[in-house]
């Protein structure tokens, strides 16, 4: 039986499973700090913190912790927005009535720029 986590896509369309703890470190990164202040906010050496990343980064299939993120999020839209608010999520996720379980009519999806990795 797993642990607490999420199921998410990497670059490549592998489907890949995040702990816990690599998720608050993705949303430590994602909120903009730096590797120090997400090693005092969850009581962990720096070290720690990056070992948890590049561990998520390498599931992920990702070069850069932005593009870890931009993946991690896409994997639980309702997660991001529950943690970040909604304007997060119209920039990399598609709106539709399937995925949030609304009524409102989908809108346009903005697509992300080429990264060159793909």
């Amino acid at each position: 039986m797993k642990k607490a986590g999420c199921w998410a896509t990497g670059e490549h369309g592998n489907r890949v499973w995040l702990t816990a703890r690599e998720m608050d470190m993705l949303d430590g990164v994602a909120l903009g700090l730096q590797t120090r202040a997400i090693a005092r906010q969850h009581f962990l050496s720096e070290k720690t913190v990056k070992a948890h990343l590049s561990m998520a980064m390498r599931k992920l299939g990702a070069h850069t912790r932005s593009r870890a993120v931009v993946l991690y999020l896409l994997a639980s839209p309702r997660r991001a927005v529950a943690r970040f608010g909604p304007q997060v999520m119209p920039q990399v996720v598609p709106s539709t009535p399937e995925m949030a379980g609304a009524t409102h009519p989908a809108k346009p999806v903005r697509s992300l720029p080429d990264d060159g990795w793909a």
